[in-house]
């Protein structure tokens, strides 16, 4: 939980839902929660015998001694290595709670000169105790990646954070886990229902549908926020790298003469992009869906369908950018966005941040 930032309030109330989940924890599942908010980082560890309902009876199992960037891989590392040294276990999963901004950099000052083109693609906030702004560090996904990849396979990456479920993430972790549960959209403010999501995690065998549902259904008569979500398997994904390479060569040519102003989109870069200069974030079902003839698609979306294990989407969902409600397109929803490097983008230098994602460059689609 990187929570020095403008969610930190949100933090303890998503522990206190933890707290009222024991009961679907076995003995022998621990519930490992790093929390750096605007104190000192901790880790609590929760069982079903932990006694504590409120946030504040909770005790930390160890309080790190000095203030860290907990945007950073090596924290990262630092805490996986600490959870599975304590807690050895069979099967681990982990879940990514902040602020996020998919494959895209968070620096757009416009400088290219200036720019660091290290920091490409971004999770996290961390301001450092300062909760009034989003501007800090960010841990970009090849350098998360490369942390986890230390580690045995997780069963679950799961990201309980805004624009994640892009394939562009996804393709680049792909080696870290067995399956990735995120958002293609903003995700609500109040986040996930932890307390729901304590029984599926902890299953004999993580419930990744149970998971996507919890979740789901917690929001699905919510008229205020709403919910898109997905689960993907990783093992899936070089398959359907290949597919869509293929199609998306026979069909290159055409793609700046596609309107796009129908397809599902849950940025939109013409609209907002005065706010954050993040580019459209189009459905890849629905790109596909347009471009491809009725016969490629239909093959296309056989390979698409093995790969998404669920999607589920409110009829809406709420978004900030938007300060309202959009609305979820069910004939193209599948649950995760794509990128399509067209001319109207030929400024922007999140162009850079593209080219350089391995799912780019696995379809060779890089400009």
């Amino acid at each position: 939980m990187v929570a020095e930032n403008s969610l930190s309030s949100y933090a303890s109330t998503d522990i206190k839902e933890m707290l009222e989940g024991v009961k679907g924890m076995s003995d022998n599942d621990n519930l490992v929660v790093y929390l750096d908010d605007t104190k000192s980082p901790r880790i609590y560890t929760i069982t079903n015998k932990t006694v504590a309902t409120t946030f504040s009876e909770l005790k930390p199992s160890y309080l790190f001694p000095t203030e860290l960037n907990s945007a950073s891989a090596d924290v990262l590392k630092d805490v996986v290595r600490y959870a599975q040294r304590q807690y050895p276990a069979d099967n681990y999963g982990i879940i990514f709670w902040s602020h996020a901004s998919g494959w895209i950099n968070s620096d757009f000052s416009g400088d290219l000169a200036k720019r660091n083109y290290t920091l490409r693609k971004s999770f996290g906030v961390d301001n450092g105790r300062n909760t009034s702004s989003n501007l800090g560090n960010q841990m970009n996904i090849e350098d998360m990646a490369s942390a986890l990849s230390e580690f045995p396979k997780f069963d679950f990456i799961m990201f309980d954070a805004c624009f994640m479920q892009s394939i562009e993430v996804v393709y680049e972790l792909k080696e870290c886990a067995q399956y990735i549960i995120g958002s293609p959209a903003e995700i609500p403010g109040p986040g996930a229902p932890y307390g729901k999501l304590v029984s599926p995690t902890f299953a004999e065998k993580p419930n990744i549908a149970g998971i996507v549902n919890a979740y789901y259904e917690h929001y699905y008569n919510d008229n205020i926020f709403g919910v898109v979500l997905s689960a993907i398997d990783c093992s899936k994904l070089d398959k359907l790298a290949d597919c869509t390479s293929r199609y998306i060569h026979k069909y290159k040519d055409v793609l700046p003469d596609i309107d796009y102003s129908g397809i599902q989109n849950y940025f939109l870069y013409e609209k907002w992009n005065s706010y954050s200069k993040y580019p459209d974030c189009y459905e890849m079902q629905g790109i596909m869906q347009k471009v491809l003839s009725e016969e490629d698609y239909a093959a296309w979306k056989h390979v698409f369908d093995e790969t998404i294990t669920i999607a589920q989407a409110t009829d809406s969902w709420y978004s900030a950018y938007q300060r309202g409600s959009l609305s979820i397109d069910k004939e193209q929803f599948g649950g995760i966005s794509m990128f399509l490097p067209l001319d109207k983008y030929a400024d922007e230098s999140f162009l850079y941040d593209y080219a350089s994602t391995q799912w780019t460059k696995a379809i060779g689609l890089g400009k």
